[in-house]
């Protein structure tokens, strides 16, 4: 099997999905996939925007991540190769953090109210539907 990891230039995070065990880290505004096999890396959203906090979905087909590229942070998927990007929140405040439930159908994220506060709700994304709970 084809290892792959997401690499970081500045701030690290790190997720094991549970088959396909690759790393996904983040930085620099650009999410990028690092190839164990090559030892060469890819930069797979290539956008002026800034691309943070990727996710990857147990199944390791799909990444979710947080975009500023409408002006405001929003959530994010896109294919493991960075094909097929889709906006999945449409509040007017947007979220950041998202996480991708094992069975890959929900993202949730921490949403953005406008006000600062200790303790920020959860926003739920359906990826089936697309809809935002």
């Amino acid at each position: 099997m084809r290892r792959s990891f997401l690499i970081a230039y500045m701030l690290v995070t790190v997720a094991l999905p549970s088959t396909a065990a690759p790393f996904i880290a983040h930085g620099g505004g650009d999410i990028r996939v690092y190839d164990l096999a090559t030892d060469e890396h890819t930069n797979i959203t290539n956008d002026p925007a800034s691309d943070l906090h990727p996710s990857w979905s147990g199944d390791g087909r799909t990444i979710a991540f947080v975009s500023d590229r409408g002006g405001v942070w929003h959530i994010y998927t896109m294919n493991a190769d960075g094909t097929d990007i889709r906006q999945r929140t449409r509040n007017d405040e947007g979220g950041t953090e998202p996480a991708v439930s094992p069975n890959g159908r929900y993202i949730a994220y921490t949403m953005h109210t406008g006000a600062e506060q200790r303790a920020r709700p959860i926003g739920l994304v359906d990826l089936r539907p697309g809809e935002v709970r």
